[in-house]
This record gives structure tokens, sequence and C-alpha cells, in this order.
């Protein structure tokens, strides 16, 4: 990795959060007609969700949404970090010596998802950077060249020791930071490790029965990433929704946050670009490191098979939850809150 990092990343510039109405028409024109479309059908049955509730949230992203105003306050950046393009949201605390904590959102989340708790954050004594992930509205050739970004533009920001929480995919790449940048990475919270078991026959003779189930789930997942991924907004749509925990279904915003996150993507990314960014690093098993790690696993997200991840990972913390998917910022804001204050606080 670069020794000077922080002059490998250019002085970050202000760019607000508005979208422009042409991105708006066209984002508006792949959502079809009004009611149910056939594009709506096919994507309810491809994905396994309710037409008609799938149909009422395309109606109203369409004819109704607009971002919320809190997240459309939030302090944007861009920046050119280690030759690559950053879009991110950074918001500082007003508390003496705070924590830098880095935030890497998932496939269905955005800046929004996770920018959106700096408020909170903020008051718990941490500096708060989301960076959007490559195909999301930043752009990076590689996880590693997105590594070296985010290690280039946290130094440029003054932060020579910081945190870092990633969920989902975002966790990956987390894993990935972790293991390029270690003397500046404190400490991990992510949502899964993903780690498997090796060529000794003994690691799959020893596989507890909820092992074998994590690794059913995990080859569903696989076949997923090869074949099931969204390509239009409606099936975007529909695959967030299907990973959503029903327990979580009624919380009051969800909606918006959702579509909040989902209309960043689509208007700033590119949708090839994310794709292959998941296909290629979801599932992929992390490069060791010595950075104390905690893991807070969803029963809908990427499953981790523990004794593995221990073997090549410093796990400091071992959660599994019993509700949740795999964009807890979006899901469960309260309870990530609550994890990464304490998360925090174990770092000061």
């Amino acid at each position: 990795m670069n020794a000077d990092l922080r002059s490998d990343c250019g002085e970050p510039e202000p760019t607000g959060l508005t979208v422009p109405q042409a991105a708006w028409a066209r984002l508006r024109s792949h959502l079809g007609p009004e009611r149910l479309s056939q594009q709506a059908w096919d994507a309810s049955f491809g994905y396994a969700v309710s037409p008609v509730e799938l149909t009422e949230l395309v109606d109203y992203w369409r004819d109704d949404f607009e971002l919320p105003q809190r997240l459309r306050e939030l302090p944007c950046f861009e920046a050119r970090a280690a030759g690559q393009r950053l879009r991110f949201v950074h918001a500082r605390s007003r508390h003496a010596a705070p924590l830098p904590l880095l935030l890497l959102h998932g496939y269905s989340g955005s800046p929004f998802e996770l920018g959106g708790l700096a408020p909170a954050l903020n008051e718990a004594g941490c500096d708060v950077v989301c960076p959007a992930l490559p195909g999301f509205g930043s752009s990076c050739a590689s996880p590693a060249a997105f590594a070296d970004a985010c290690a280039a533009l946290m130094r440029r920001l003054g932060y020579s020791r910081y945190a870092v929480h990633g969920s989902d995919l975002g966790a990956s790449l987390a894993l990935e930071l972790a293991s390029s940048d270690p003397s500046h990475v404190a400490a991990l919270n992510v949502s899964h490790v993903p780690a498997y078991p090796g060529s000794d026959p003994s690691d799959l003779a020893s596989l507890t029965a909820a092992d074998r189930s994590k690794l059913a789930r995990l080859t569903e997942l696989h076949e997923q990433l090869q074949f099931q991924l969204p390509q239009s907004p409606v099936e975007e749509l529909a695959f967030a929704l299907s990973r959503l925990d029903d327990a979580n279904l009624s919380r009051p915003g969800l909606r918006e946050d959702l579509l909040a996150s989902l209309t960043w993507s689509l208007v700033f990314g590119d949708s090839a670009a994310r794709a292959a960014l998941y296909r290629a690093s979801a599932l992929a098993p992390a490069s060791p490191s010595n950075v104390p790690i905690a893991v807070d696993e969803q029963p809908l997200g990427v499953p981790s098979l523990r004794r593995f991840a221990e073997r090549s990972h410093r796990i400091v913390q071992w959660r599994e939850h019993e509700t949740g998917g795999p964009s807890p910022g979006i899901e469960q804001p309260e309870q990530l809150l609550q994890a990464l204050g304490l998360f925090a606080e174990r770092l000061r």
C-alpha cells in the first residue's frame, strides 16, 4: 500500500444531494405504467414477494416519493482518492477527541442507509464517514482499489486510526480494508466473516447440524449471486423486499429509507458494476488479519461459520440476532446504533 496515502487523495469537494430532474424522469420511466404492470408481476414471483405490496410501493416510488429532508441535509462530498472517485457522507462530532467511524453499506443500501445514522453517532462522540461503494456512486476497479481509496480518504480527512463497520457487501469490503491497512484500522464491526472448511476431511466430518444448515444457505446465496441479481429498478425493489425480515416491516420510515437508498444507487451508480462487485466479493474468503473483529450476524443475512472464522481472524465478540437481514441501517437502525455505540465505547 502507498506509504503516503494522505498525499494520494485530493481535497474533498462539497456536492449536496439533489437528484437532477432528468435522472428522476429516467428512473420513473423505468418503473413502468400505473398499477399492476407485467414487470411487477414477474419481479414479485421471481423474488417471492407480494405482487400487491410490490405494485403499491412501485406506484408510490414513481408518483409520490421524495428524498426525506433529513437525508438531503447530510454533508456529502466527492474526492479523488488513490486514483478512484469517491462519493461520501462526512459528518463530524462536536465532542472532544471523537472516534472516526467508517461505515460501509450493503447491496440494497447506500450512503443514505448508514449515513442517516450520523446525527446520533455524532452525539455519541463519533465522526462518521460513509462512502458509496463501487457501482453505487463511486468508481473503483476492484475491492482492493476501493480499500486503498478508503484508506487514502481517511488519511486526507485527518484520521490516522479509525474503526470500520460493514453490513452485507460492506462487511466483505471492511475485511479487505483491515487486511490492506492493518496499522490504521483499529477494529471492525461486521455482519459476517466469509470463512469455509479447508481440505482436511476432518473439517467436514466435524460439522454440526447448524454448520451444515449454514453451508446449505451459503450455496443458495451463491446461486442467487450468479443468476438472480436484479437488472431493473422494479427488480431491485423486489430483491430488497425479499431480504427484509417480516418482523421489521412495520418500522416507521422503513419504506422511505429503502427507497432513498435504491434511488441513490440507481441515479448515481452502475448496475453492472455493483453486480460484478457483489459476485466477486460477497462470499469470497476474507484475507487474514490481526485486527479485532466484532460480528453481529443477522438471520437473513450472509451466515458465518464461526469455527473457521476464528482460525484466521481475531474474533473478539460474536452475536447472533433473532431478527434482521442484510440492511440493518434500514431495518433496525436503533439496534445497529446501540451495537455501534458499544463498539465505539470499547475503543476509546
